[in-house]
């Protein structure tokens, strides 16, 4: 069944950073299990319900059904400031949503492109990228 809430309630937006808490948890979890592409995806999923919850937060719009974290990035970016590296590496971390799970995207296996190395890589990366963004978010919420 689901559940309807009002379209930027204070239930609404608590939701979005309840699942945005939730996919951290999930991230953790995940990294311990050594399966370097789930970690990858995990960890682009949780770069991108950031960026959403940033949008509900701080624009009061739903956020676009894309995967996009550059585009994501892009409708907060007045109010996120992130560096040209960030956002690079923003543009590397999208393709990972593809490229983990349809091997024909790269004609490569997932496991052969996100190694330890390029995961542990990726983790360094995206953690300050999304404190940012909920330090950000909770200069509002709180």
């Amino acid at each position: 069944m689901t559940k309807r809430t009002d379209e930027f309630s204070d239930e609404y937006i608590q939701l979005w950073l309840k699942d945005l808490d939730d996919s951290l948890r999930m991230l953790e979890k995940v990294v311990s299990c050594e399966a370097y592409p789930v970690v990858a995806f995990w960890l682009h999923l949780t770069v991108e319900k950031s960026l959403k919850a940033a949008i509900v937060v701080l624009k009061k719009v739903a956020p676009p059904k894309i995967h996009n974290l550059v585009e994501l990035h892009s409708k907060v970016a007045d109010e996120i400031k992130l560096t040209d590296d960030q956002i690079r590496f923003l543009r590397q971390l999208t393709l990972a949503v593809r490229e983990t799970r349809y091997f024909d995207a790269t004609l490569e296996l997932p496991s052969e492109i996100y190694t330890k190395s390029v995961v542990d890589e990726f983790m360094t990366k995206a953690l300050p990228i999304i404190k940012a963004i909920k330090a950000r978010i909770g200069e509002v919420t709180t």
